[in-house]
Formats: structure tokens, sequence, C-alpha cells
């Protein structure tokens, strides 16, 4: 009972995950090295993390990522 309960619980936390559009923080932008902030101010990030970042600009649900780990 307490299993189902479980399994229940999994796929309607990751239906409910399936309708979000994960975005940038407001006012924040990506350029060729990294983040850029809302005042200039430049956070280097790595280019595999850069590439995911970049996926998310609020255009495609959560459900159309692959979270294949590489």
């Amino acid at each position: 009972m307490i299993k189902t309960l479980n399994v229940l619980r999994r796929k309607g936390r990751a239906w409910k995950r399936s309708a979000e559009y994960p975005i940038l923080l407001p006012h924040f932008s990506i350029d060729e090295q990294g983040l850029v902030g809302p005042l200039g101010e430049k956070i280097p990030i790595e280019e595999e993390l850069r590439d995911a970042v970049k996926l998310c600009d609020g255009t495609r649900p959560l459900s159309d990522f692959d979270w294949a780990e590489s």
C-alpha cells in the first residue's frame, strides 16, 4: 500500500514538473564566457553548463529536456 502511494506521489510530482518552463533570473543574459548580471558583472561558467543554461529561455517545458547522465 505504501509503495503504491509513493509511486503515485512521484508520478504526480513528475507530471507537475513537466509543465514548468525554466528561465534565467530576470535581467541576466548569457555571453561567450558565462552569465552577465543586471549591472554588467560577468560570472564565468564552464562551457557545458553555459550550453545547458542557454536552453533555459522559457520556451521549453522541463519534459522536453534530456536528463540522461553523461
